[in-house]
């Protein structure tokens, strides 16, 4: 029986390692915190990230590792999981009105957090997976009111 239960631990074990991408002792908190996103909403024009990945368009819009169609799932899931918003930039102010335009391709969107604490929670563990992903120990909820989630790693 132990030798059948040390297995099951190491491969449960295994698992979650190849699964879930640990952060690293060594890495960087996630720089972009709720006072940044705010900077970024008020300094940059914004579009409604799901609008914007549904939109047809003759080239990709993320330009990285990560596809559209994959990015588009990321923000379904944050607004099925409570986000009150989700937000890509426009890389030019004033271009909004563009029949494409070109938010932050090689970075990600702001998602607004709800209240529900289950909520919340379900959206940061979402969050530390992509940000873990990228090479950052995700932020700790603190009541802010908004993260910054990338679209595929850097």
């Amino acid at each position: 029986m132990r030798d059948h239960l040390s297995e099951r631990r190491w491969f449960l074990g295994f698992s979650l390692l190849v699964l879930i991408p640990p952060s690293c002792a060594n890495d960087d908190v996630d720089p972009i915190d709720d006072a940044a996103c705010e900077k970024l909403l008020k300094e940059r024009e914004s579009v409604d990230a799901i609008d914007w990945l549904k939109t047809p368009s003759a080239s990709s819009k993320i330009h990285c590792a990560m596809s559209d169609e994959q990015a588009l799932a990321i923000a379904v899931k944050l607004q099925e999981l409570g986000a009150t918003s989700l937000l890509a930039f426009v890389d030019e102010p004033g271009k909004t009105q563009s029949p494409n335009p070109k938010p932050m391709t090689d970075e990600g969107m702001v998602v607004r957090l709800p209240s529900d604490a289950k909520r919340r929670a379900a959206i940061f563990q979402l969050y530390a997976k992509q940000t873990r992903s990228v090479g950052y120990a995700p932020q700790a909820d603190t009541g802010q009111s908004s993260l910054f989630i990338r679209w595929s790693p850097r």
